[in-house]
């Protein structure tokens, strides 16, 4: 009576975890339609998801998630837009401690080799600023940055 009591508990908890972890599951990995979206003059990247509305920061050796918001449905269909959550990071500057605010939007075209913008609103600048990024078009033939896209999870 006591395993079964054991077993029921341990496959609930199981059972839990596996609902509250499938949505980080399905968003590990890049779909094979992402691209791959370098910082011009910079060492960091993003990845962008399209299919799986998802987006990575490739920092080092490693991707960090952003938390993207759910699709908007009434979107042009030449052009897609996807919005980060607001991310929000506990800072310091100088002998102050502040709350730092940042949001990424990243605009696709749909056509390829169509304009690509990524834009970054940062709380201390108080607005959007647009980063300066290309797409890297070969990146499924090229070992490194395939090796990028598809580094873990930091």
């Amino acid at each position: 009576m006591e395993n079964i009591v054991n077993f029921r508990i341990l496959y609930l908890i199981s059972v839990g975890l596996l609902a509250v972890s499938g949505p980080h599951l399905s968003h590990a990995k890049p779909s094979g339609s992402a691209v791959m979206l370098e910082i011009i003059d910079g060492d960091t990247a993003f990845v962008v998801d399209e299919t799986n509305n998802a987006a990575w920061w490739v920092v080092g050796q490693c991707r960090r998630p952003i938390p993207v918001l759910p699709q908007n449905t009434s979107q042009n269909k030449s052009i897609k837009t996807m919005t980060s959550k607001i991310i929000r990071n506990n800072t310091r500057i100088g002998n102050r401690q502040i709350v730092l605010k940042q949001q990424f939007r990243f605009t696709l075209a749909d056509a390829p080799n169509g304009p690509i913008t990524v834009e970054v609103y940062n709380s201390l600048r108080g607005g959007w600023s647009v980063v300066p990024v290309r797409q890297k078009a070969q990146c499924a033939y090229d070992a490194t940055c395939r090796q990028r896209m598809e580094a873990p999870e930091c």
